[in-house]
């Protein structure tokens, strides 16, 4: 900053304070972003990232596989609805991957 006759001015203090104000703020706000952007959408995903035992469902998968392979298509298209059945309904997805009770 330069004044009318060319000297230097000094900073004001309050000028300096709302540089390190602004600053701050910027610097908190941008890593709350990224804090944030990391935890979007968990909700959503853990729920097929933590089930306990997907035996059934990756049977099932590859049932769909081999059924293909073999050309059977009515019976890879009903195994298929079952599937998307399966992750459009979280109740009959946890009764699927619930962890086999031993006696």
């Amino acid at each position: 900053m330069t004044s009318i006759n060319g000297k230097p001015e000094k900073p004001r203090s309050t000028e300096i304070e709302s540089s390190i104000v602004g600053l701050y703020m910027s610097v908190v706000l941008v890593i709350g972003k990224f804090i944030r952007e990391f935890f979007n959408g968990i909700s959503r995903s853990i729920m097929f990232e933590e089930l306990p035992n997907v035996d059934r469902i990756l049977k099932l998968c590859t049932d769909i596989f081999l059924v293909r392979e073999t050309g059977d298509l009515d019976l890879e298209e009903q195994l298929f609805a079952k599937l998307i059945f399966l992750y459009r309904s979280p109740e009959t997805m946890i009764k699927w991957t619930r962890e086999k009770e031993e006696h």
